[in-house]
């Protein structure tokens, strides 16, 4: 079922991303199209902006893992509910939750619209986000 696949595309580029910091070109364009577009908390990326997002999230935290709340797939939709925690070389620790809303087609994510709030420490929930640049 192409809603399946969907949904394992979105877990799949989540881990990647975030656990292992495959955050490089090739990665990129495996899993998102050309004209992709984020909406993240107020902001508005493109392909680039989400790839240098992802830059600055590696250079910032040492390690980073994804813990899934909820994963649900519905044609070219998929919805996820996901814990990020997220350690410093300097030992601080994030803890946030992020609610993304995926639109996919012909198995590319065109579409993104998410919410991050710190569950820990959230006068941090600017930290983040500050950085993006709107497209």
């Amino acid at each position: 079922m192409p809603q399946e696949k969907n949904k394992e595309i979105v877990k799949t580029m989540l881990e990647k991303m975030i656990t292992h910091f495959q955050c490089d070109a090739e990665t990129v364009s495996t899993y998102f199209s050309d004209d992709y577009v984020q909406y993240v908390d107020k902001k508005v990326l493109d392909k680039q902006g989400l790839s240098d997002h992802m830059g600055k999230l590696r250079k910032r935290f040492k390690s980073m893992s994804v813990t899934f709340l909820a994963l649900i797939a519905e044609d070219d939709r998929v919805f996820s509910s996901h814990i990020v925690r997220a350690i410093s070389p300097l030992k601080e620790k994030i803890f946030m939750h992020s609610m993304a809303y995926f639109i996919l087609k012909d198995y590319k994510i065109i579409q993104c619209t998410e919410l991050t709030r710190f569950i820990e420490n959230p006068e941090q929930d600017v930290m983040l986000t500050d950085s993006l640049k709107n497209k």
